[in-house]
């Protein structure tokens, strides 16, 4: 191996390291050795690795994680299994969970179900016998795919079931259209986004427009406030009696 492919190496797994800190795995494999090996070899990446040696096995640690709602960000899982197939699997974790992200471990000879796993929705395959690099270069796509949604999911906040709030945007849906909001008024909403649960007086929205160079009244607060709560919805914004106004998400 050639010393430019050993630093690379060396930076893939020092990216991938970061970017798995905090992902929680299960690997379902019925072959003890490998089963063992892989899971020597993750635990360092991964906050916790768990494994299974069997499709049903797997099925009842996923479930188990699912219903206390703290389901596995990635599941690693060979195809050829007996009584539970990794095919069988998928349905089931996907009748569960259709969002999960899971890696199949597929051998040559066993490309007859690579089309139906397809189907399925199954984007990422690791060829068998698995190679280090090859392993690697795979870990660190996924890990990048997960780092993303998870980074979306991070700009999104689900202000009520059909009100949502995009932080990077600003921008505010209802029903899955954007709400029009004026400039003050969307600046007076990302106001309370950061202080959701608090209490916002008319103070600090004063003195919050004043430090983005825009001068208002205390008397046009109450108007601007009328304004805003017509759109967000009077449920998510409370009015405090001769205190302020708070942003409740429950």
């Amino acid at each position: 191996m050639k010393n430019t492919d050993i630093n690379n190496l060396k930076k893939n797994i020092t990216n991938i390291s970061k970017l798995t800190a905090n992902l929680e795995i299960l690997i379902v494999e019925d072959h003890d050795i490998l089963l063992n090996s892989l899971k020597n070899f993750l635990a360092p990446f991964f906050k916790c690795v768990d494994v299974a040696d069997s499709g049903e096995e797997g099925i009842k640690f996923y479930k188990e994680r699912y219903m206390s709602s703290k389901p596995y960000d990635i599941i690693f899982s060979d195809i050829q299994m007996p009584k539970m197939n990794g095919i069988e699997l998928t349905k089931n974790i996907y009748k569960l969970n259709p969002n999960q992200n899971i890696v199949i471990f597929s051998a040559y000879q066993e490309s007859q179900y690579m089309l139906e796993l397809i189907n399925l929705g199954i984007k990422r395959f690791i060829p068998k016998p698995i190679e280090f690099e090859s392993f690697i270069s795979e870990l660190e796509i996924i890990s990048n795919d997960i780092s993303d949604e998870t980074l979306e999911n991070k700009n999104i906040l689900k202000l009520n079931s059909n009100t949502f709030y995009c932080r990077h945007t600003k921008v505010l849906y209802q029903n899955h259209e954007e709400v029009k909001l004026t400039n003050y008024e969307q600046l007076l909403l990302s106001l309370f986004i950061s202080k959701i649960n608090l209490i916002v007086t008319s103070d600090e929205i004063v003195n919050y427009f004043y430090s983005n160079l825009i001068d208002i009244k205390h008397e046009n607060v109450r108007k601007l406030m009328y304004g805003l709560r017509k759109k967000v919805s009077n449920e998510l914004i409370e009015s405090i009696y001769s205190i302020g106004y708070k942003l409740v998400i429950k």
